[in-house]
């Protein structure tokens, strides 16, 4: 199980995004953590692998409807399966296994949106924001930079590496990241978007 203890906080931010984005749409107090609430937000994991942080978000966050554990791999799926399952909570956490960006074309019309979507790839979220569905809100963590990483300029990307490779603390990264939000905006008109 890959586990990145740095992307703790990015975890617990997210988390408590999504609930202050629960609550200025419902009254959250009248719900409780783990239990259906049927106007409540629907909540797609797009790139689950184990699903823990669907699990997650389904024992923590008060006004939820439903929360989708999406992975490409059919193992990923399976695991996703038997974690929901031992952590009682398949009222809330349904397994999917299929492309990300195409689970997020099949629900682009109004009545079938996720209201939030999280992305926590390996390295940069900014390619999965092409597909994104509309959303009220969504969550990007970036564990770690891919393989190549754009320029700060824009141009071809390069080798990134331990000693001179961008990092998510460099401005560069920051940049590249926060630019493919914007683009992503602008052409799917989001109202909240929200990088940890």
């Amino acid at each position: 199980v890959f586990y990145n203890p740095v992307q703790e906080f990015n975890r617990d931010l997210s988390t408590a995004v999504i609930q202050a984005h629960a609550a200025q749409h419902l009254d959250v107090l009248e719900h409780e953590a783990g239990e259906v609430c049927e106007d409540g937000l629907t909540v797609l994991e797009a790139l689950a692998a184990s699903g823990l942080r669907s699990i997650r978000f389904a024992r923590e966050i008060r006004g939820l409807k439903s929360v989708v554990a999406n992975d490409w791999s059919k193992q990923a799926t399976e695991s996703i399966r038997r974690n929901v399952t031992y952590n009682k909570v398949d009222q809330l956490v349904t397994p999917h296994n299929g492309d990300a960006s195409m689970l997020m074309y099949q629900h682009k019309q109004p009545k079938d949106r996720f209201n939030v979507i999280d992305l926590d790839p390996y390295g940069s979220p900014t390619p999965s924001l092409t597909p994104l569905s509309n959303p009220s809100l969504t969550v990007a963590s970036c564990a770690s930079p891919p393989p190549t990483w754009p320029s700060s300029a824009g141009t071809a990307p390069r080798p990134a590496t331990p000693s001179t490779g961008p990092s998510p603390s460099r401005p560069g990264v920051v940049t590249s990241l926060l630019s493919g939000f914007y683009s992503s905006a602008w052409s799917h008109m989001l109202t909240g978007m929200v990088a940890t």
